[in-house]
């Protein structure tokens, strides 16, 4: 199962443009499940302004090639004991890295490493002062990727 993240702003034309977007996307792939989390978070300082968004993860499956390449990736001793939520969370975040990286045009580990994909995996944060915790996540990482990390920690 792969997982794509989809943020909506809540204004008539992110709506619009998002709602599309995910049509598109959802027709071409068989969806497994989906799950939102709405979330406003403060973007100025000085006036203090707030965007609302909508986070929507759509889990689906793709061509078997694909599905069988991510099965048959080395598990590190630790994921090996993980339990079948833990290995399916951590499945999804090596999904998210590897879309973001894509988008990014960077190398996956170098956006955040397998080390702490398994922490985040095996402890399951559910906001972002427990993410704050994490080896290897600072601010700019929190800043950049908490809300997806979150997003998807919290629809396991």
């Amino acid at each position: 199962m792969q997982v794509k993240i989809f943020t909506l702003g809540l204004n008539p034309r992110d709506l619009k443009d998002g709602e599309k977007a995910m049509n598109d996307f959802m027709s071409t792939v068989n969806v497994e499940r989906t799950s939102e989390r709405y979330v406003m978070r403060q973007i100025g300082t000085a006036p203090i302004e707030y965007q609302e968004s909508l986070y929507i993860l759509v889990f689906y499956s793709e061509a078997k090639v694909k599905a069988e390449k991510v099965q048959g990736e080395r598990e590190s001793h630790k994921v090996k004991q993980f339990s079948t939520v833990q290995k399916d969370l951590w499945n999804a975040l090596k999904i998210w890295r590897k879309d973001r990286a894509a988008e990014l045009e960077k190398d996956e580990l170098a956006l955040i490493s397998n080390g702490t994909l398994e922490w985040i995996a095996a402890n399951h944060p559910r906001n972002a002062l427990a993410l704050s915790g994490v080896s290897g996540m600072n601010k700019s990482l929190i800043a950049a990727y908490g809300d997806d990390i979150i997003a998807i920690c919290n629809a396991y």
